[in-house]
């Protein structure tokens, strides 16, 4: 019969043996086939594609953390980190990289870092600094490596923008869902000195994007692998959820297909694919003192589309209302004139199309400098209001697509053609004929006030006070003047 002594040891073993497994869980994390095969990757971009709640974060976090660690599990392949490292977390938002990456690494909280997450809490080194303005998020955050030197991770979201993910040099990054282009861009940049990874994980709610293709497209050989954790693989997922997932969804099949399986789908690839009804307005009375700018698509069977924009001062014109709207095929040159004439006398972004030459040698915008209020006598003054649209594409989508999530375009309720092209806005369906990474990837069918909106985006720099006043200094010309844009190409 044991003694009281031996009893002791005996419970002391128990309790040291599992607080070895505590310390070493993340060692002993059991993953499926598939997320075995993008962790062990040694390619310095790769995805890891599925559909909601089927483990793809949960990898990303598993390597995020050995790679800060410097530990691996036995089964593991990939590249090892024999020193600290620099790493950053990328999400969304602010508060999806909190909520999601950053609590499945640290926990969910944020004053007892590690508790409840995959990196042990005596792993930690000090205390974290927080992001100002987002509650209970991280911004940095020292853990301690095999090597005996802190690991650095670092939280960041691509709503920030390109200039937020500039000047840095890393060695590992996670992106956690599908980032704009230009964002992509930066951090791959920011891996090159280091010859370091990038692991993106996301569900192709976007559809057939530039990333998606270059993801799943990239031959044998060209640094890029994508991988696609698929739907029964994930044997974690409850009867429970798909029926949650079904409920959700099950009105869009397109869209079910995609956070089931993780596929795209053209259904689901609307170049901005967000609630427009949330950014409906009531048509009201525009202050006269707000500046506006016209946007110009000209066309014959091609419809001729036009916008008025109007931005809020009061907001430092961050806010943009697009207020009327005009689109009509087979009508001459006055026509449109009167309608643009009756919305004041704003400058006006073109499409650079405009400039071709018509039968009679005068070229197309010549023609509405010619017309647009005769009381602007002088040709050169004519001229002062009109200027070439920015045309790059991706560049005015992303910024687009950031006004539209950060919700500062509206749209008045009286503009319905815009809505109706918003709704069906979409990428392209990929061609084997025709894979080209230009504007041709959007579909280019009932798009004309859609590619004036992303003219509003990119020329903004051109708003002016309604009126004369415009060449006059005011305190709106102060404000305009003093606010920068955070997009590509100003």
């Amino acid at each position: 019969m044991a003694s009281k002594t031996q009893l002791i040891e005996a419970i002391m073993a128990v309790e040291r043996m599992k607080e070895l497994d505590r310390k070493t869980a993340y060692l002993r994390w059991e993953a499926y086939p598939t997320q075995r095969l993008a962790l062990n990757s040694t390619s310095p971009k790769v995805g890891l594609m599925a559909g909601n709640q089927r483990g793809k974060s949960e990898a990303a976090a598993h390597k995020t953390a050995w790679n800060a660690l410097g530990e691996y599990p036995d089964w593991y392949e990939g590249h090892r980190s024999l020193r600290e490292q620099d790493i950053w977390v990328v999400g969304e938002t602010n508060e999806t990289t909190r909520d999601s990456c950053q609590k499945k690494l640290f926990g969910p909280d944020i004053d007892n870092p590690g508790v409840g997450g995959i990196i042990p809490p005596e792993r930690i080194v000090g205390k974290p600094s927080r992001r100002t303005g987002i509650t209970g998020a991280i911004d940095t955050i020292q853990v301690r490596h095999k090597s005996g030197g802190s690991s650095n991770i670092t939280f960041k979201s691509y709503e920030q923008g390109r200039k937020a993910l500039a000047s840095w040099t890393g060695d590992f990054i996670w992106v956690d869902e599908e980032p704009p282009w230009d964002c992509f861009e930066e951090l791959t940049m920011r891996l090159i000195a280091r010859a370091g990874q990038m692991l993106i994980t996301f569900t192709p709610l976007l559809g057939e994007t530039r990333l998606y293709r270059l993801l799943t497209e990239a031959p044998e050989g060209s640094g890029v692998e994508n991988f696609r954790l698929k739907r029964e693989e994930a044997k974690h997922i409850t009867a429970q959820i798909e029926a949650e997932l079904i409920a959700l969804y099950g009105n869009n099949p397109a869209a079910l297909k995609s956070r089931l399986e993780g596929v795209a789908s053209i259904s689901t690839g609307l170049v901005w694919p967000f609630d427009f009804g949330q950014l409906l307005v009531p048509d009201f009375k525009i202050p006269s003192y707000w500046p506006g700018l016209i946007t110009l698509d000209t066309g014959w069977q091609h419809p001729t589309a036009a916008i008025l924009h109007r931005w809020d001062p009061d907001t430092d014109c961050r806010d943009r209302y697009i207020t009327k709207e005009h689109k009509l095929s087979q009508a001459p040159v006055e026509d449109h004139v009167r309608v643009l004439e009756a919305w004041g006398d704003f400058d006006i972004v073109y499409d650079h199309a405009a400039n071709q030459t018509k039968g009679d040698g005068e070229k197309i915008i010549e023609k509405y400098m010619d017309l647009m209020d005769p009381s602007w006598a002088m040709k050169s003054e004519k001229q002062r209001r009109f200027h070439i649209a920015n045309k790059a594409v991706f560049a005015g989508v992303d910024q687009v697509y950031k006004e539209f999530r950060e919700q500062t375009t509206f749209i008045f309720e009286s503009c319905v053609q815009t809505l109706s092209e918003l709704t069906q806005y979409r990428y392209a369906e990929p061609s084997k004929k025709n894979k080209v990474e230009t504007a041709t990837e959007i579909y280019k069918v009932n798009d004309d006030l859609c590619d004036n909106i992303r003219y509003g985006a990119m020329g903004r720099q051109h708003m002016r006070p309604l009126g004369r006043a415009r060449y006059e200094p005011s305190l709106v010309n102060q404000i305009v003047n003093q606010w920068k844009p955070a997009g590509r190409g100003y």
